[in-house]
């Protein structure tokens, strides 16, 4: 099984731009049966039109709120993917691929801000504890670091945030 996740920082305005010409050279390349794809910023791509472009069997679009966020969620054939919960900062799924394994995937694009942190994790622990019996895949954009060597840039790194984080 395959997965793919990219924080793509931005889609352009369609999907016939050089941005979404490499997305297609990626999910060729990595043969990608679940690709996820984060803060698209764009709030005008259709959920047939991407199914259409990507030539995928199912596609989740959370259109972008105003020029942030924005998530997108791409399955091929032979995973099924039902979306248990989903909001413009995470997607919950409950997966079968066709050798009838059924896990639990997690994709998240965390508050680049932190004003939603705590809620957002908390959301992450009752998906995992509620399908505790199953394997739990996690991937995306944590917007998080889990050691203050991991800090780049001004100012010191938040340690509560961080303990929280790996908590």
């Amino acid at each position: 099984m395959t997965f793919l996740a990219w924080n793509c920082r931005g889609s352009g305005g369609s999907l016939r731009n050089s941005k979404m010409a490499h997305l297609t050279r990626l999910l060729t390349s990595t043969k990608a049966q679940v690709c996820f794809i984060s803060e698209t910023r764009n709030s005008s791509i259709s959920h047939t039109s991407f199914i259409t472009q990507f030539n995928v069997v199912d596609a989740t679009v959370i259109p972008a709120q105003g020029q942030s966020r924005g998530l997108w969620l791409i399955g091929k054939q032979d995973v099924n993917t039902n979306i248990v919960d989903q909001s413009p900062n995470y997607i919950f799924a409950l997966c079968n691929n066709n050798l009838d394994n059924q896990f639990g995937l997690v994709y998240i694009y965390g508050d680049p801000h932190h004003h939603n942190t705590s809620t957002i994790w908390s959301q992450v622990l009752d998906f995992v504890v509620t399908k505790g019996s199953l394997p739990i895949f996690c991937m995306g954009d944590m917007n998080d670091i889990m050691n203050a060597n991991e800090k780049l840039g001004p100012g010191r790194p938040d340690l509560r945030r961080i303990n929280a984080f790996c908590d």
